[in-house]
C-alpha cells in the first residue's frame, strides 16, 4: 500500500509534541515552518499571486492546500469523511449500507471523498483574497479501485446494487483477491511475461487486475454491468473535467496495474490465460487515455456542468479566482508519490520516507533495476527523465494505534514512557507483518510476530519495540535496493509519525544514517499542488523549475536532522539478525547477513493448505511436530480429495459450530505411502487409505459400537485438528491405517467418500421399490452404485440441476436421470417415491426430498446445505405422509466392507475423479470446484 495513508487526524493529536525533551542532548523542539500564519498574516491578499490547489486523498480524510508560485501556503484544510475506511469491524456503518463485508475486505464511500474535498477547500480558501488559481493536483490512495456505469457513476449508488460487496469502491487496503493476485502471479511467470520484471516478479493483492479478477469471479451481475474499472484518483478527476473516458495515470497504472508505455497494460491473452474472457473483458473496461502526473487532463468545468456534489466547489473556485481563467487539472498521483516533490526531492538517490498508517518509500534512479520483492520501478513514475522506485511497509502507524486501543493507553503516554526505555526494548521484538509484508515478500497473508512477552513487560516496552520492528523492516529495504545497484544518499522522512520524537531517532540508530525531517505537514498535499502547477502554464510545464519555486527544502537546522548514536549500534545490528531470523529472510538475505535457515529442532517444515476464512485458501509453511498425540504410523502424503465439507468451510467459513476461528489445513480424504516398514502388515511405500476419524473409545457411544457418533471424536481435518492438504508426513494410530493392494492412488482418495454413501445406505434397512437420490455429486454418485447392487430395488431416480451431473447419474447405475424434481411425480405417478437419499447442499433440500417421497416412505439426509439451515417445512408434510426421517453423520465400522467392494469391482469409484491439481494450485482448485467449472465431479490434490 504505497500511500501517505494516514493516521487520522485525532490520534495525530495523541501523540506527545516534538516539545516533549527526553533530555538536553536529545531536546525535540521542531514545529512546522510552512505554514498559513507563518508570515503574520490572518488573511493573504496579495493580488494576482497565481497558485495551485492540492488535494490529498488518504484512508480516513481529505486534505486540501492551496499554494503559491513561491511556495507560500496560502490556506490549508481538512475534512474526515463521514464514513471513513469501511471494514468488518465498522459494524455501525455496516448496518446503516446493510452490506455483508467479509474479513479483509475495505470498502469506501465515494460520496465522501466529494463532500470531504469540498469542505476542505472551502476552509483552506476562507481567509484568501485576490488569487488566480491556475492549476488543480490530486492524489489518492491506490490502488483504490471504483466501479462505474457508463456515465461515471459508482455502482454502489444505484439503489439495486446499493447492498452488493463488489459494487463498492475497494479501498487500496481491500485483501479481499489473495487468490486471484497468486494466480495471475504464478501465470505470469509460467509464461514469462516481461513486464512482472520491473514487479520483483509478484503482482500485489491490492493492484487493478487482483481486484478486477475477484470481482469477475464472485459477481458475475457486477462486473458485467460495470462499464468502467476506474482509480479512484482517476475517477475523481474525471468529476472535475467531464468527458465521455476518464483520463489514467501513468503513475497509478504504471505502478498498480503493470502498465508501460512501452508495452501499455499487460495483454488479453495473458490476462485469458488465467481466466477465459476475463482480459478482454477488463481491458475494455480500462478505456481512457493514458496522461503523466503534471501533465493536463483538462481543465474544471463550469459549476453548472459539475456533479451536484461538486457544485459548491465549482463555486468556491470561481468566487476566489480573480482572473476567471480555465483551471487546469492535472493527471492524479499516488498520494505517497506527490510526498516527493512535496518535500523538495527531485534528484536522484535521495530516499523520501512517508510514514503514515502505513510506511512507504520512495526513490529515483538514472537506470533501470531489477529487484525482487519491489512494488515497482516506473520510469516517469513520479520525476519526469527518472525511474522511480517504490517499496513499502504495510503497517505502521496501525501499529501504534493498536497497542493504543489494546492497552487502552494514549500514544502521548506510550511514547513518553518508551523513550525512557533503553535501546533493545527489554528483550521484546516486533516483526512487523501484522497487515502482511509488502517489501520483499509481497505477501499479505503473513502475520506479524511480538517475542520476548514476559509478566514483567510493560506497554512501553512493546510500544518502543513496534518503533523498532519498524526500524528494522525499513533497514531491509533500505538494504535491499543498495544490494541491487541504486544508490540512497539521502533520507528524507515527512508523515505523522516523522513529527514524532521516537521513530525518527529509532531509524537514525537502525540505519546509522541521518535521517532529515521535513517540517512540512502535509507533503503530499504540497506535492499535489505542485503538480497542478506543472499542469498549468506556470514555469512553461517544467516539473523541477516548480519543485525548486514551490517545494522548501529541510531548514539547515540541527533540529531538522536526526543523526545516529554510535553507542547503540551494536545493540540494533545485533537485533537486526534477530529480526531478520524471524522475518522470513530470502535466500539472497541468508547469505548476505549469514543466516542459517529457520528451523526449529523439533519441527519440520512443509507446504500446506489453509483456510483462512470465507474463499480465503493461501499455501503456505506448515509446521508439523510430527503428529506425535496421534502415535504410531508415519505416512507420506500422496494425494487427497476437496471434499463436500471443505467447501462448506471454503464457502461458508465453517460447519454450524465448528467456525474457522483461525487459519486450518482441511482434507480428510487421503491417499498415502507407509514411509517405514513397521512389522505389523505395513511395508515401507505400500499404498494405504486412512480413517480420519479417531473416537475416544470410552464414552457410551464407543461401547455400543456407533463410534462415529462419538462426542470426543478427533476428526483430521476439521478445526482444530490439521488435515492432509499438505505435503510430508502425517501420524495416524494403526487403526485408522488400512493396506491397499493393487489400489490406484485414486481409487485410495475415494475410499472415504465410498464409506460415507455406503453408511448412509446403511441406514434405511427395508430396500424395496424405487429409491431416488437427489444430488448427484461424488456421493451422490456413490449412493446409486451402491443401490444398483440391490436386488429389491425397482427403479433408481437420480436428479440433480446441472445437466452434465445428471448425466453422470446414468453412469452409476440410475434406471432415470433428470434435472428436474417435477419428473419425480411423473415418473411415479404423483405418488412419490420409497427410499429417499438427499445428497444436495441446497437448503431447500430437506423440502424436496419431503415431497418426492411416497407415503409412509423414508428419507435420509446426507448433504450439509449451504448456510448450515434448512429451508422451513410444514410439519404436516412430514406429519400427515408419516415419513421416517434419518440424518447420516459421518460413517461407523464399514472401512473393510467399502475396501472388499472395490477390490471385487463390485464399484467403480475412479472415474468420479475428474480433475487433478497440484498443491500449490489449491486456491484455483476451490473456486474450480465450488463453480461446477468443466464438467467437475471430483478433484484432487496431488502433494507429492
Amino acid at each position: 500500500m504505497n500511500m501517505f495513508s494516514r493516521v487520522p487526524h485525532s490520534v495525530y493529536n495523541l501523540w506527545p509534541p516534538l516539545a516533549y525533551q527526553r533530555s538536553n542532548r536529545f531536546a525535540w523542539t521542531r514545529s512546522p515552518v510552512f505554514t498559513a500564519g507563518s508570515r503574520g498574516m490572518q488573511s493573504f491578499q496579495i493580488q494576482n499571486t497565481k497558485a495551485a490547489v492540492g488535494f490529498d486523498f488518504g484512508t480516513e480524510s481529505v486534505r486540501a492546500c492551496l499554494l503559491s508560485e513561491h511556495g507560500d501556503i496560502l490556506g490549508e484544510g481538512a475534512s474526515s469523511y463521514k464514513h471513513g475506511q469501511i471494514t468488518a469491524r465498522h459494524i455501525e456503518v455496516l448496518d446503516t449500507l446493510n452490506i455483508n463485508l467479509p474479513s479483509g475486505s475495505a470498502i469506501q464511500h465515494p460520496n465522501d471523498w466529494l463532500a470531504s474535498a469540498t469542505e476542505a477547500l472551502s476552509i483552506a480558501v476562507k481567509e484568501v483574497k485576490g488569487v488566480n488559481i491556475v492549476g488543480i493536483g490530486v492524489d489518492f490512495t491506490s490502488c483504490t479501485m471504483v466501479p462505474v456505469d457508463i456515465h461515471g457513476q459508482p455502482l454502489c449508488m444505484q439503489d439495486h446494487f446499493r447492498h452488493r460487496l463488489h459494487a463498492w469502491p475497494k479501498l487500496w487496503k481491500h485483501h479481499g483477491a489473495h487468490t486471484q493476485a497468486a494466480e495471475l502471479t504464478d501465470r505470469a511467470l509460467e509464461r514469462r511475461e516481461r513486464f512482472l520484471n520491473r514487479y520483483g516478479n509478484v503482482i500485489g493483492t491490492e493492484w487493478c487486475f487482483p481486484k478486477a479478477l475477484e470481482v469477475y469471479d464472485e459477481d458475475a451481475e457486477i462486473f458485467n454491468e460495470m462499464a468502467l474499472w476506474v482509480e479512484a484518483g482517476d475517477w475523481f478527476v474525471w468529476q472535475l473535467t467531464g468527458g465521455q473516458f476518464p483520463a489514467r495515470s501513468t503513475c497509478q497504472a504504471g505502478y498498480k496495474a503493470c502498465w508501460s508505455k512501452e508495452e501499455g497494460y499487460p495483454s488479453a491473452e495473458f490476462l485469458n490465460s488465467v481466466r477465459p474472457g476475463f482480459g478482454d473483458s477488463v481491458l475494455k473496461r480500462m478505456q481512457g487515455p493514458m496522461v503523466a502526473p503534471g501533465h493536463a487532463c483538462g481543465v474544471l468545468q463550469s459549476s453548472d456542468k459539475l456533479p451536484a456534489e461538486l457544485k459548491e466547489m465549482g463555486e468556491i473556485l470561481s468566487t476566489k479566482n480573480t482572473n476567471q481563467t480555465p483551471i487546469a487539472v492535472s493527471a492524479a498521483v499516488i498520494d505517497a508519490h506527490a510526498g516527493v516533490p512535496g518535500v523538495n526531492v527531485a534528484a536522484p538517490s535521495e530516499m523520501v520516507m512517508v510514514l503514515g498508517t502505513s510506511a512507504c518509500y520512495l526513490v529515483n534512479s538514472t537506470s533501470f533495476k531489477q529487484i525482487d520483492g519491489f512494488a515497482g520501478a516506473v520510469f516517469d513514475g513520479i520525476i519526469p527523465g527518472l525511474v522511480g522506485y517504490e517499496a513499502g511497509q504495510s503497517a505502521a502507524g496501525d501499529l501504534f494505534s493498536w497497542l493504543q486501543d489494546f492497552s487502552g493507553q494514549s500514544l502521548a503516554q506510550l511514547e513518553k514512557k518508551a523513550l525512557e526505555i533503553p535501546a533493545g526494548s527489554h528483550g521484546v521484538l516486533v516483526v512487523d507483518h501484522f497487515n502482511g509484508c509488502r517489501t520483499p515478500l509481497m505477501d499479505q497473508s503473513l502475520r506479524g510476530e511480538i517475542l520476548g512477552l514476559g509478566l514483567d513487560t510493560d506497554p512501553a516496552s512493546v510500544y518502543r519495540a513496534i518503533a523498532e520492528g519498524i526500524s528494522m523492516g525499513c533497514k531491509r529495504i533500505v538494504d535491499l535496493v543498495m544490494s541491487q545497484g541504486v544508490d540512497v544518499t539521502k533520507l528524507v522522512a515527512t508523515g505523522g509519525l516523522s513529527q514524532t520524537a521516537l521513530l525518527p531517532q529509532v531509524l537514525a540508530d537502525v540505519l546509522q544514517k541521518d535521517i532529515l525531517i521535513h517540517p512540512a505537514q502535509n507533503g503530499p498535499a504540497m506535492g499535489a499542488a505542485i503538480y497542478g502547477a506543472c499542469a498549468s502554464t506556470l514555469f512553461n510545464h517544467d516539473m523541477v523549475k516548480c519543485v525548486e519555486s514551490m517545494a522548501h527544502k529541510v531548514p539547515n537546522d540541527p533540529r531538522y536532522r536526526v543523526k545516529p548514536r554510535m553507542e547503540v549500534k551494536e545493540v540494533y545490528s545485533s537485533l537486526y539478525r534477530r529480526y531478520m531470523s524471524h522475518a522470513r529472510p530470502t535466500r539472497d538475505e541468508q547469505d548476505r547477513l549469514g543466516l542459517p535457515q529457520r528451523r526449529n529442532l523439533s519441527t519440520k517444515v512443509e507446504e500446506a493448505v489453509f483456510i483462512h476464512g470465507k474463499r480465503d485458501v493461501r499455501v503456505h509453511e506448515f509446521h508439523n511436530s510430527n503428529e506425535e498425540t496421534f502415535d504410531s504410523i508415519k505416512l507420506s502424503i500422496e494425494a487427497v480429495g476437496i471434499c463436500g465439507s471443505d467447501l462448506h468451510y471454503y464457502k461458508d467459513g465453517g460447519i454450524g459450530s465448528d467456525a474457522i476461528t483461525s487459519p486450518f489445513v482441511p482434507g480428510h480424504e487421503l491417499a498415502a505411502r507407509v514411509q517405514k516398514s513397521s512389522g505389523n502388515g505395513l511395508n515401507k511405500g505400500d499404498l494405504v487409505g486412512i480413517d480420519p476419524q479417531m473416537p475416544c473409545s470410552h464414552c457410551e457411544w464407543c461401547r455400543k459400537g456407533e463410534s462415529h457418533l462419538c462426542p470426543s471424536m478427533k476428526f483430521m481435518g476439521a478445526p482444530p485438528y490439521p488435515g492432509g492438504m499438505r505435503t510430508g508426513t502425517v501420524g495416524m494410530p494403526r487403526s485408522s491405517v488400512h493396506p491397499l493392494k493393487s489400489w490406484t492412488i485414486n481409487q485410495a482418495v475415494m475410499l472415504e467418500p465410498l464409506c460415507v454413501a455406503l453408511h448412509a445406505t446403511d441406514l434405511i434397512q427395508k430396500k424395496n421399490g424405487t429409491a431416488l437420490v437427489l444430488g448427484l455429486g461424488p456421493i451422490g454418485l456413490l449412493i446409486v452404485e451402491l443401490l444398483s447392487l440391490e436386488s429389491t430395488i425397482k427403479n433408481i431416480i437420480a436428479v440433480d440441476p446441472i445437466p452434465y451431473r445428471a448425466e453422470a447419474g446414468s453412469k452409476a447405475g440410475a434406471t432415470h436421470v433428470s434435472t428436474s424434481l417435477a419428473d419425480v411425480h411423473k415418473l411415479t405417478n404423483g405418488q412419490g417415491c420409497d427410499l429417499v437419499w438427499e445428497a444436495t447442499n441446497s437448503p431447500d433440500g430437506m423440502l424436496y426430498a419431503c415431497t418426492a417421497t411416497k407415503i409412509g416412505g423414508h428419507i435420509c439426509l446426507v448433504g450439509i446445505p449451504d448456510g448450515n439451515m434448512y429451508t422451513p417445512i410444514p410439519a404436516d408434510l412430514i406429519r400427515r405422509r408419516a415419513l421416517t426421517l434419518k440424518t447420516s453423520r459421518r460413517y461407523g465400522a464399514v472401512f473393510n466392507r467399502a475396501i472388499q467392494l472395490v477390490t471385487e469391482n463390485s464399484i467403480d469409484v475412479e472415474w468420479i475423479v475428474t480433475h487433478e491439481f497440484p498443491l500449490s494450485d489449491a486456491a484455483y482448485a476451490f473456486e474450480f470446484v465450488a463453480g461446477y467449472r468443466e464438467e467437475c465431479l471430483k478433484a484432487i490434490l496431488k502433494t507429492g
